[in-house]
């Protein structure tokens, strides 16, 4: 447990939280492992297994989107998620103008908004069928920015998570 808690400030002083989810699940973990009789090792167990997952989906990089910085544009991303578009993504930086054209390019433009659309145009997955969504120009831009961010210096092919957290 000393580990989880150790991890859990760590993140949150030089991450800003970026994996509060996880460590919180883990620290959890072995609370409830520490009030059952025999059973040890569940947060490394919980931290093992989210491990596990990116490997067999081959997953480079989880990216967070947060509710609290990103509001409309990490709840669009919500609920295209919970619609069935996919989190797990692979880059395709070299498509990006024929995905925006195709997700977004007939659409009527909506004043003081931005027409968002997810799965992003970097993405193999974004292009026609994608979710799109009227928001507000800051939040739009700021994922967008945090997804770039965070995918720089990543090759085509390479696949990232998309979360929502917070």
């Amino acid at each position: 447990m000393l580990y989880d808690v150790a991890t859990l400030a760590y993140d949150e002083v030089t991450n800003g939280g970026a994996n509060r989810a996880e460590n919180l699940t883990a620290l959890g973990a072995d609370v409830a492992g520490a009030l059952i009789p025999g059973a040890t090792g569940l947060g490394l167990a919980t931290r093992t297994a989210d491990k596990g997952a990116d490997v067999v989906s081959n997953v480079t990089k989880n990216v967070d989107i947060s509710r609290a910085k990103y509001g409309e544009a990490a709840e669009h991303i919500a609920d295209a998620q919970k619609a069935g578009h996919p989190d797990v993504l692979t880059i395709a930086r070299d498509g990006a103008d024929a995905n925006r054209k195709a997700s977004i390019g007939g659409l009527p433009k909506v004043p003081g908004k931005q027409l968002d659309e997810y799965p992003p145009a970097m993405f193999k997955e974004g292009g026609a069928g994608a979710s799109v969504r009227a928001i507000s120009p800051k939040n739009n831009m700021g994922a967008g920015a945090c997804i770039g961010n965070a995918c720089r210096g990543l090759a085509n092919g390479e696949k990232v998570r998309i979360r929502v957290v917070d």
